[in-house]
């Protein structure tokens, strides 16, 4: 009995030539369990077996298939062949003993279930185990994967992403967009009307502010859908072992997506903190470089404005040899960071610039 509706046998033999009948049945103990009782199950190799489910069940409701084999001896023995449930698009194989879940979803009976709510017209939360946990709410707002919140017209979601706002707000994996017609790119966080990151782990903060770096921050400042004035934070990390002068980047080992590269027709200043420390020996150095860098037409047109001011703001002895410098690269047209550490010692650096940029 299920919330008073039968669930009904439609055919309880589920070997037609098998040798005894098998039979499908519910416990009173144990309503929401669908016991298929296979008899002799070693002689029995093939057939069907059909259970009718109510269609006017709750969205959530569970039923559990379970294979059992209630009069089996040694002689008769075990089923050897696997049994495929089948409910919806899905379907699970079974063996011996083994049970699977059917859920009642938006949908009709599937064996999985979205677990998912989804209110306004058009709103979907995508069938199936990618969205389970998924929220939509606003005319065609869809979250297609696990754990993701669409608020608005037309929001749409990654997985264990949330989307708040109209005209299209998106949400790419474990990202945040809000605002009208904002786009967050993978892990990425887009809050204001028309903002968007759209590389990984970017933020960006305001009415059409564009970050545009891995890892950046930025914040327009003429709030201008063309996004020409704003400043931003950006970052570099990695570890040395050597006396070797080495690039680090904005996420450590990925060089070619992660520098810090400029826009045509662009220049920034910058303030850069860096600070870098061997911890085995106890040993820490900081520095701070201030300067200007432009690029013109193309990456070769990428040059440092006047001198980059370095300053040592604080070392320990052992950090004497220790070095950090920044300078223009005109093959990708971006700025660099470089750093030297120490033979056979490992040192992690950790650098922070704070940027003022134009574009045009």
């Amino acid at each position: 009995m299920f919330y008073g509706m039968p669930i009904r046998a439609v055919q309880t033999r589920i070997i037609p030539t098998g040798n005894a009948n098998s039979r499908v049945y519910l416990r009173a103990s144990d309503p929401d369990r669908i016991l298929i009782d296979i008899l002799n199950g070693s002689s029995q190799s093939s057939g069907t077996c059909s259970v009718e489910l109510p269609t006017d069940a709750p969205i959530g409701k569970q039923f559990t298939i379970q294979v059992i084999c209630s009069n089996n001896s040694i002689s008769n023995g075990f089923p050897t062949t696997a049994i495929t449930v089948s409910c919806g698009q899905f379907s699970t194989t079974l063996g011996y003993g083994n049970k699977a879940d059917v859920y009642m979803t938006r949908n009709g009976w599937d064996t999985t279930y979205n677990n998912g709510l989804a209110i306004g017209p058009g709103a979907t939360t995508a069938r199936g185990s990618t969205s389970s946990g998924a929220i939509a709410i606003g005319v065609n707002a869809v979250t297609s994967y696990n754990a993701s919140v669409g608020i608005g017209n037309n929001a749409v979601c990654g997985t264990e992403s949330v989307a708040i706002g109209g005209g299209t707000a998106t949400a790419l994996s474990h990202a945040v967009a809000v605002g009208y017609t904002t786009t967050a790119g993978e892990d990425g966080t887009a809050l204001g009307m028309g903002s968007g990151c759209n590389n990984l782990a970017g933020i960006a903060l305001g009415m059409w502010s564009k970050a545009t770096r891995r890892g950046e921050l930025f914040v327009s400042t003429d709030h201008l859908q063309t996004n020409k004035q704003g400043f931003s934070i950006l970052s570099w990390i990695g570890d040395t072992t050597n006396a070797t002068p080495t690039e680090i980047y904005g996420l450590a080992g990925a060089a070619a997506t992660s520098r810090m590269t400029l826009a045509n027709s662009s220049a920034f200043s910058f303030n850069i903190q860096a600070i870098a420390r061997n911890n085995v020996d106890d040993v820490t150095s900081g520095w701070t470089l201030v300067g200007v860098i432009k690029r013109g037409a193309n990456a070769a047109a990428t040059a440092l404005v006047g001198t980059v001011t370095k300053t040592v703001i604080g070392a320990d002895a052992g950090a004497a040899t220790w070095d950090i410098a920044a300078t223009a690269d005109t093959t990708n047209g971006a700025l660099i960071v470089t750093v030297t550490g120490e033979t056979g010692k490992t040192i992690r650096w950790s650098v922070r610039g704070d940027i003022s940029e134009l574009r045009f």
